[in-house]
């Protein structure tokens, strides 16, 4: 593989990124089929050595992938294929020792289970957040609070347990906690993020021939009613009942509710925004939801958008980003690994709405947002547009962005 200038892609706002397909190898230590790093520069003679260096620790990455794995195939008494897989010749050795022993692939051969979380969470840390890392740890780590092997009876040991875990629990407590009764227990979409966790180190295991299947499949749980009640569309009442409530209010306890309703914005893509996101397009003013400065997630690369604000809001919001003396929009908003910079906002809220008497979440305005234009008669491939959907992404790449004109018309059609 040579570098040129294809792992070179501009985005809409101007901003070069480095992209790399990545080889086979440095693919399954990753976890991922493709790198994108934003090179923080809209200068090409700026962004093509940066993009070189990128390259190099990459081609670097994957020679040393390259002579540390010394892979060993074996077929078992038991007719299990395995593939060991570890970092050095010594330990897989060892582990095809064991295998043969035995004849079948226990849950930890060679290593202790606490050894091999750690070696999976540094083996796959690269292109993972830090929010994500601290969750996966979370997860294996509230599993390992109980057990010490993973098979069928702990696996699904695990996943009962969780069912009956308040939010927020301990680790240390989850014994205890799991004996008593709560008014309130995880959530379907909160249980399937750790099974999932825990699936993908089970798939690790697998690769590495610690395992011969995956526990945890077939282990996630379906929607509740009331789960997917929480995240419904708000009705015209709620709606009056959410905005006269914050009428006194200032910071981003008054624009974000607003925001997320005119906007369909996810919260923390409103929670991160600095004053040089929020600009005149064509002559509109507009949000431009994107990366690039200090602290800035999105979800996919589809959610990169510029969404038009409604002329009802867009005065007021001007004004207000004249009173701010700070490069953020809502300087009072902090940032963490966890949470990123929507964790106070994303709480205000959580108690704000159950004081009105409201059991429905900020992501219920994205929902209200979308559910109100397509009653209007507004095209969903636009709603997807303004949506940041990922599906658009794919058609965006042969019919370019629809003009920012066009997207306020669609804004307009809002009503509430």
């Amino acid at each position: 593989m040579h570098f040129h200038h294809d792992h070179l892609v501009r985005r809409s706002n101007g901003t070069f990124h480095f992209r790399l397909v990545l080889p086979a190898s440095l693919s399954r230590s990753l976890g991922k089929k493709e790198v994108h790093h934003s090179l923080k520069t809209k200068k090409k003679r700026v962004a093509i050595p940066r993009a070189n260096q990128l390259y190099r620790t990459y081609m670097d990455m994957k020679k040393e992938e390259e002579a540390l794995f010394y892979n060993i195939y074996l077929k078992l008494a038991d007719g299990t294929k395995v593939e060991i897989d570890h970092e050095t010749p010594e330990q897989e050795l060892k582990t095809a020792q064991a295998l043969l022993s035995t004849g079948s692939s226990p849950s930890a051969i060679g290593m202790d289970l606490t050894d091999l979380i750690d070696a999976y969470l540094t083996d796959t840390k690269n292109g993972v957040t830090p929010r994500t890392q601290t969750e996966r740890r979370g997860a294996l780590s509230a599993f390992l609070s109980l057990y010490d092997t993973i098979d069928h009876t702990s696996a699904n040991g695990f996943s009962d347990t969780l069912k009956r875990l308040p939010p927020g629990f301990k680790k240390d407590d989850i014994k205890e906690l799991a004996n008593q009764s709560h008014d309130r227990v995880l959530s379907p979409k909160t249980h399937n993020k750790y099974i999932g966790f825990l699936s993908a180190f089970n798939t690790w295991l697998m690769r590495r021939g610690h395992l011969n299947k995956n526990y945890f499949s077939g282990l996630v749980v379906k929607k509740t009613t009331q789960s997917h009640k929480e995240r419904d569309p708000y009705e015209p009442e709620e709606i009056k009942l959410l905005l006269d409530g914050i009428t006194d209010l200032s910071g981003f306890k008054y624009w974000l509710p607003r925001l997320g309703l005119y906007t369909g914005c996810r919260l923390n893509e409103l929670c991160q925004l600095y004053m040089d996101d929020v600009d005149e397009v064509d002559g509109i003013l507009s949000l431009k939801i994107q990366e690039g400065n200090e602290g800035q997630h999105l979800k996919n690369l589809s959610s990169e958008r510029i969404v038009p604000l409604h002329p009802d809001m867009a005065d007021d919001f001007n004004e207000y980003l004249k009173t701010v003396d700070n490069v953020r929009v809502f300087p009072e908003l902090t940032y963490t690994d966890k949470s990123y910079w929507g964790g106070l906002a994303s709480k205000w809220f959580g108690r704000y709405r159950k004081t009105i008497g409201l059991n429905k979440t900020f992501h219920s305005l994205r929902h209200t947002f979308a559910s109100n234009l397509q009653a209007n008669g507004v095209d969903s491939r636009i709603i997807s547009e303004l949506l940041g959907h990922a599906q658009v992404g794919e058609t965006a790449r042969y019919t370019g962005k629809r003009p920012v004109g066009q997207l306020l018309d669609a804004i307009k059609a809002l009503k509430f």
